[in-house]
């Protein structure tokens, strides 16, 4: 599994025009592009699982979230081990449910996108962030930010 990062919708659409991962964590507050707006393509194009990781907590933002297809919504300031282990679910579920069905083989590829304007917290910074995805996909990684 590897892991990468993006600094916005338009460097992930450029990915996953040549890549698939397994799974997207984004940002809603991203420059250009929300990551409502991404999720939601990712949706229309993609079975991936999401994840919104933002600063936008309260209940409407959540129901909106959810609501445009993230599996997951953990808002920040969040807990490193909480988010692990609801990557980890999601990859879980996401395994399981590619074994019942649809076999891709392959490397596993774990990516995020995160954008250096989000107001991050001393527990949430994007290299944090990037460390719980290298530990998830339990493999060294490399960053493009």
């Amino acid at each position: 599994m590897r892991v990468g990062a993006f600094a916005d919708g338009a460097s992930l659409r450029r990915f996953m025009a040549r890549g698939r991962p397994d799974l997207v964590i984004l940002d809603v507050m991203m420059p250009g592009e929300d990551g409502l707006a991404v999720c939601r393509w990712l949706k229309s194009e993609t079975d991936l699982p999401v994840v919104m990781l933002t600063a936008k907590g309260e209940e409407v933002d959540r129901v909106i979230g959810l609501e445009m297809g993230a599996d997951d919504y953990v808002c920040k300031p969040f807990s490193p081990r909480e988010l692990l282990a609801r990557v980890r679910n999601l990859l879980r579920l996401t395994e399981r449910h590619r074994q019942q069905g649809d076999a891709t083989g392959g490397a596993r590829r774990f990516h995020f996108s995160v954008g250096h304007s989000t107001p991050w917290s001393a527990c949430s910074k994007p290299r944090t962030v990037f460390r719980i995805a290298c530990r998830a996909a339990s493999t060294s990684c490399c960053m493009r930010w």
